[in-house]
């Protein structure tokens, strides 16, 4: 599976692929779908970038822990 193959699937489908076949290109995918949008919601909550990027790795990498135990 390429990564443009990736690129056009649902949320729900990499997720699926993160969590049925621990595929770290999907799960790739997610981070840079969101990544921005997450770290200025950050910013606009916290004001400071340092906090903000730690705050938005650490929800990333708790969100696939989370799928991993259900």
């Amino acid at each position: 599976m390429t990564r443009e193959d990736l690129e056009h699937m649902t949320d729900n489908q990499l997720m699926d692929l993160v969590r049925e076949e621990n595929l770290k290109a999907a799960y790739d995918v997610l981070v840079l779908r969101y990544y921005q949008d997450a770290v200025r919601f950050c910013m606009k909550m916290i004001h400071q970038k340092q906090a903000a990027l730690d705050i938005v790795q650490d929800s990333f990498v708790i969100s696939i822990f989370r799928e991993n135990a259900s």
